[in-house]
């Protein structure tokens, strides 16, 4: 890579994200959770935590096993992990 070039992104990532919201809307569609397929929300509301859980783990995970991020810059990956696994354990 020179100095000024964009870094290269893997061509997948993109396809994969919109594979993966396909499925999420799928999913919702599915399973009713927007027209009340759950009593008070609740199914809504366990959707978007997994969701938002997903999405942060996700990117955790790529600064974590990439090799282009310093060990000072994965630190607040490991602590995100973390939560996420905290939040889980614990509210499960």
């Amino acid at each position: 890579m020179t100095a000024g070039s964009a870094p290269r992104r893997h061509p997948g990532v993109p396809i994969l994200i919109a594979i993966l919201t396909i499925l999420l809307l799928l999913l919702v569609r599915i399973t009713g959770l927007m027209g009340g397929g759950l009593a008070g929300g609740a199914g809504l509301q366990l959707l978007g935590t997994a969701v938002v859980s997903i999405v942060v783990l996700i990117a955790a995970l790529f600064v974590i096993l990439s090799r282009k991020y310093a060990d000072t810059d994965k630190k607040w990956a490991y602590g995100a992990v973390g939560t996420i696994v905290g939040y889980w354990l614990n509210a499960h």
